[in-house]
C-alpha cells in the first residue's frame, strides 16, 4: 500500500509538470507568432540582398556577355543541330538574366538600396548598346524592352534612374523616325523608277508606231517601181524578138 501511494504521488507530480510545461510552451509559441507578425518582410530581405546583389550582378553580366559568344565560336565546327541548341540555350540564358535584372531593381527599390538599384539599371542600359553605333542583336533589343518595361510597370521603384529610361526612349524614337524617313525615300524611289519605266515603254511604243507608218508609206512606192521595171523588161523582150 505504501508503494502504491508513492507511485500515485509520482504520477500526479509528473502530470503536473507536463501540464505546466505545455502551458509555458503554448505561451512561448504565441509570443513567437506575435513577434513574427510584427517583423516587416523587408527587414529580413534587406540584409540578404545587401550581401548578394554584387555577386548576382557579376553573374548576370557575365552570362549576358557570353550568351551569344558560344554560338559564334561553334559556327565553324558545329552541326546545324548543335547551332540550334546553342541558340536556344543563349535565348533562355538571356531571358533568365533579364528576369534577374528586373527582380533585382524592384527589390533594391523596395529595400531602399539606391547603390544596387543604380548599378543594375546602369548595367542594363549599357547592354542595350544604344548610342554606340553598333548593330543591335536580338539580345540588345530584349534589353531595351526590359528597360522600358521597368519604367512603365515599376516606375515608382526606379528612383533617379529614370534618366536611362528617357535616353533609351529617345534613341528608340530616333530609330523610328529614321525608319520612317528611309521608308518614304524607298517609296519615292520606287515611284520614280515606275514613272521612268512607263515613259520608256511609251517611248518604245511611239517609236514602233513611227516605224510602222514609215514602212506603210514606203510600200506603195516600191510596188510602182517594181511594176515599171517589169514593163520595161517586157518591152525590151518584144523589141529583141521583133
Amino acid at each position: 500500500r505504501k508503494e502504491r501511494e508513492q507511485m500515485m504521488s509520482a504520477t500526479e507530480l509528473l502530470f503536473k509538470r507536463r501540464h505546466g510545461k505545455s502551458k509555458a510552451d503554448r505561451a512561448a509559441s504565441s509570443a513567437n507568432v506575435q513577434r513574427t507578425e510584427l517583423i516587416d518582410p523587408s527587414e529580413v530581405v534587406k540584409p540578404m540582398f545587401d550581401v548578394t546583389w554584387g555577386p548576382a550582378l557579376a553573374a548576370f553580366s557575365t552570362a549576358m556577355e557570353s550568351a551569344n559568344g558560344t554560338m559564334g565560336s561553334l559556327l565553324a565546327i558545329a552541326t546545324d543541330d548543335e547551332l540550334e541548341a546553342a541558340a536556344e540555350n543563349a535565348a533562355e540564358t538571356i531571358e533568365i538574366c533579364l528576369t534577374g535584372f528586373r527582380f533585382a531593381v524592384c527589390t533594391a527599390g523596395l529595400c531602399g538600396n539606391d547603390t544596387a538599384r543604380d548599378a543594375f539599371v546602369l548595367a542594363l542600359s549599357r547592354f542595350t548598346l544604344l548610342g554606340t553605333g553598333t548593330i543591335l542583336e536580338p539580345r540588345h533589343v530584349r534589353c531595351i524592352q526590359t528597360l522600358l518595361s521597368l519604367g512603365k510597370d515599376d516606375g515608382e521603384l526606379v528612383g533617379n534612374t529614370w534618366e536611362h529610361m528617357f535616353k533609351a526612349l529617345s534613341e528608340v524614337h530616333r530609330f523610328h523616325e529614321l525608319f520612317q524617313l528611309m521608308a518614304r525615300n524607298d517609296r519615292a524611289a520606287a515611284a520614280a523608277a515606275d514613272r521612268r519605266s512607263r515613259r520608256q515603254v511609251d517611248r518604245e511604243r511611239r517609236q514602233e508606231a513611227r516605224q510602222a507608218r514609215q514602212r506603210a508609206t514606203a510600200e506603195p512606192g516600191d510596188q510602182d517601181t517594181r511594176s515599171l521595171s517589169e514593163s520595161d523588161e517586157g518591152s525590151l523582150d518584144s523589141d529583141i524578138f521583133s
